[in-house]
């Protein structure tokens, strides 16, 4: 993404990852900061984050806000066979514009249908806007599904706990149970009429 200089402000406390709408000079203002583990609740529920670096390009028209976003994440999240913490690098770049919430158009309660054109919409209360969560959705929509210290992980035994990547258990191999299998005779002897 290449941004266009603009006023930069650098803070590290975070302070001014929030700004008023209508303080954002026409020519446009940039953001760079680093977002701590407090700032970030609901990703921390799930990962450790370890770094996340953020550069945000607003401009804004009014109230009407345009975000050009980036960041880069390295996050720590338990591997999910053997919960040994892993390393994730995550980064990417993402656009938003951003409206008053009295500009909302949804039905109350939420359940209004999305079009495309709204995906990049969101809504904000107040004189002040908080970059943050933004940058906490995304990186949310960027956790892979799965996570694996390696591709070959073999998991923890299902009895003793062991971890199978470190040393072989004496355990017996559980029995799988098969609730279905009698339906295997359905389809290999169909009942005859």
């Amino acid at each position: 993404m290449s941004i266009r200089p603009a006023t930069f402000c650098r803070d590290p406390q975070s302070v001014l990852m929030r700004f008023k709408p209508l303080e954002i000079p026409p020519e446009g203002k940039e953001f760079a900061f680093d977002l701590s583990p407090e700032e970030l609740p609901r990703l921390s529920a799930e990962v450790k984050p370890l770094r996340v670096t953020c550069r945000v390009f607003v401009q804004g028209m009014q109230e009407r806000m345009r975000l050009k976003s980036e960041y880069n994440a390295q996050l720590q999240k338990p591997c999910d066979q053997c919960l040994k913490q892993t390393s994730l690098s995550l980064q990417g770049e993402f656009n938003l514009t951003l409206l008053p919430s009295y500009m909302d158009n949804a039905p109350p309660g939420g359940d209004g249908e999305i079009s495309p054109e709204m995906a990049d919409i969101d809504y904000y209360d107040g004189n002040k806007i908080n970059l943050a969560p933004y940058i906490e959705d995304q990186l949310i929509l960027e956790l892979p599904l799965r996570t694996l210290c390696n591709p070959d992980c073999k998991g923890l035994c299902p009895l003793c706990g062991q971890d199978l990547n470190e040393k072989s258990c004496d355990c017996e191999e559980p029995s799988t149970s098969r609730p279905f299998a009698q339906l295997k005779n359905l389809i290999s002897n169909p009942k005859q009429e």
